[in-house]
C-alpha cells in the first residue's frame, strides 16, 4: 500500500466522523489535501472531534507522537511510520464514542 492509498482510507474515516456523504473537495479532509501535507493534522482533528474535545490521555500521547509529522507531505513521510500512526489513530478512534 502506498501513501495515496492511506490518504484515501483516512478520507473515508473523516467522512464517517464528519457525516460527509461525498468527497470533501477543497477541505483538509480530502485525500489530495491529506497527501499534500495534512496527514497528521487530520488524524489529530478527527480524534478531537470524536472525543467531543474532552481530555483524553491516549489522544494526548498520540498528539505528542504526531507532532514531528505536522505539515509534512505524504512523500516526506516514512510509509511505515505513516501506517503506524494511522493504525494507532484507528484504534483510538474506534474506542471513542460521541458525547463521552
Amino acid at each position: 500500500m502506498n501513501f495515496h492509498d492511506l490518504s484515501l482510507k483516512l478520507e473515508v474515516k473523516a467522512r464517517e466522523v464528519l457525516g460527509y456523504t461525498s468527497r470533501p473537495y477543497g477541505k483538509i479532509f480530502d485525500a489530495d489535501s491529506i497527501e499534500c501535507g495534512h496527514f497528521a493534522e487530520v488524524l489529530i482533528i478527527l480524534l478531537r472531534i470524536k472525543s467531543n474535545y474532552m481530555c483524553n490521555n491516549l489522544i494526548d500521547i498520540f498528539i505528542e507522537k504526531s507532532k514531528p509529522y505536522l505539515n509534512q507531505s505524504g512523500s516526506a513521510l516514512d510509509l511505515c511510520k505513516a501506517h503506524e500512526l494511522y493504525n494507532e489513530f484507528s484504534e483510538i478512534l474506534s474506542s471513542l464514542q460521541f458525547g463521552c
